[in-house]
């Protein structure tokens, strides 16, 4: 509903693996895309999704609105896509800023632990992914799975 309350797509699709999704495309009056199975299990990577449909489907950009992300509001998806266009990024990720403290491994990521305990507002944040939307650039994307197998993050990428 976001998606199309932005007003900024050209068409919109459901991309899924059971046909089962096309009627929730239907009643929505947006595309519907159905990958292969082999696309379809939890071992599938998002680059071959992702490379899928745009060998499939003719456009110049591709965003990913992810359905894990009900609350994103069309505000947002239209100033994710307009920060995309204006700094001319090939791939852009949504992230959030973590002005925590982490450890990974055992390792302090963003502080010291042989120093005094650092304040969170001093932190260098850490970010994390929350795949609310991805927006890719085909050209760029279809070029680099085709020389380096992988595409996720391709030419120039923000977060």
């Amino acid at each position: 509903i976001a998606a199309k309350k932005s007003r900024i797509f050209d068409k919109i699709y459901i991309n899924a693996d059971d046909i089962i999704f096309r009627k929730i495309a239907e009643r929505n009056k947006v595309e519907f895309y159905l990958r292969p199975t082999g696309l379809g299990s939890n071992k599938t990577k998002s680059d071959h999704v992702v490379f899928d449909f745009l060998r499939n489907i003719n456009c110049t950009t591709v965003s990913w609105i992810n359905s894990i992300a009900p609350l994103q509001t069309y505000e947002e998806i239209r100033e994710i896509f307009h920060y995309f266009n204006k700094n001319n990024l090939d791939t852009l990720h949504t992230v959030r800023n973590n002005h925590l403290h982490h450890i990974f491994k055992n390792k302090p990521v963003n502080f010291k632990k042989s120093e005094i305990f650092s304040r969170t507002q001093e932190l260098v944040p850490v970010k994390s992914f929350v795949y609310s939307t991805m927006i890719w650039r085909k050209d760029t994307f279809v070029k680099n799975m085709k020389t380096k197998k992988f595409a996720f993050f391709s030419g120039k990428v923000d977060e």
